[in-house]
């Protein structure tokens, strides 16, 4: 026992009972390992109730602050997925990915593969076991367009549009964000963000479908693609290694497009 914890055990005893992944007791066993400090050491009995259920409030306001914040990160995919499925994974994911960040934005980063994880590993393709991978990563997705640096303090000269069909003159745009997905996700985005008191459509039919996501004048655009564009972005993203894609006849214009709404940058603003 120890007589006499300083602050610092104080706060260290606290932080690993709120934070463990099972629970205030797994939590409070854990501090006892690690710190040699009991309940009884720390925590003086209440005139009324239980050290014990006291400690557990902490808790398990801890854990109710987490899924909150992936509610709020994930809104379309706990709207599809219904309040008591999505909290049943999410508090999943939590014990299996407990946070160990400084910052809730790094929380939900892995929540998509955990999801895909959690699915049977011989399971055939079906789009509505599907649709909550593919949602997920395109929330996330939307969460790191939001937060990345974006395109509207880049002041372009007009003579940056057209820089002749030279695709090594373009970048990818700091705030973009590409999936390859394998539903049609666009329009089932759109109809949940303009319906939000309708329930949710059924999933889409199974079908190749490449996103970019992108943010002008501080509003993310979900964009669809095709194929070829898709692989051209990919060659535009700085660490790409590979010479980008020559392109050809009506295609040798797309990027200047591209750039127009927002997905590609001028090289040397990259």
């Amino acid at each position: 026992m120890n007589p006499s914890p300083t602050l610092l055990d104080s706060q260290r005893w606290l932080l690993t009972v709120m934070t463990a992944s099972q629970g205030a007791e797994a939590g409070l066993a854990l501090a006892a390992q690690a710190q040699g400090l009991t309940l009884e050491d720390m925590i003086m009995p209440p005139p009324r109730g239980d050290a014990r259920a006291r400690v557990a409030v902490y808790a398990g306001g801890y854990l109710a602050r987490l899924l909150a914040c992936l509610r709020a990160d994930f809104p379309l995919l706990a709207r599809v997925m219904g309040d008591e499925v999505f909290d049943f994974f999410a508090r999943r994911y939590l014990h299996h990915c407990p946070s160990r960040s400084t910052t809730l934005y790094d929380l939900g980063a892995r929540f998509a593969d955990f999801l895909a994880a959690s699915q049977p590993p011989s399971a055939e393709p079906h789009a509505e076991l599907a649709l909550p991978v593919a949602l997920a990563r395109l929330e996330r997705a939307y969460v790191e367009c939001l937060r990345a640096p974006g395109l509207e303090h880049a002041a372009l000269d007009m003579a940056d549009w057209w820089r002749g069909l030279d695709a090594r003159a373009w970048r990818l745009a700091p705030c973009v964000r590409l999936l390859a997905l394998p539903l049609p996700l666009a329009p089932y985005w759109q109809t949940l963000q303009q319906q939000p008191n309708a329930p949710p459509p059924p999933a889409p039919a199974l079908a190749p479908c490449w996103l970019a996501l992108t943010r002008q004048h501080w509003r993310v655009q979900v964009l669809a693609l095709q194929d070829w564009q898709y692989q051209f972005l990919c060659t535009c993203q700085p660490d790409h290694t590979a010479p980008a894609a020559a392109l050809s006849g009506e295609q040798a214009l797309w990027p200047h497009q591209a750039a127009d709404v927002g997905l590609l940058t001028p090289a040397q603003m990259g």
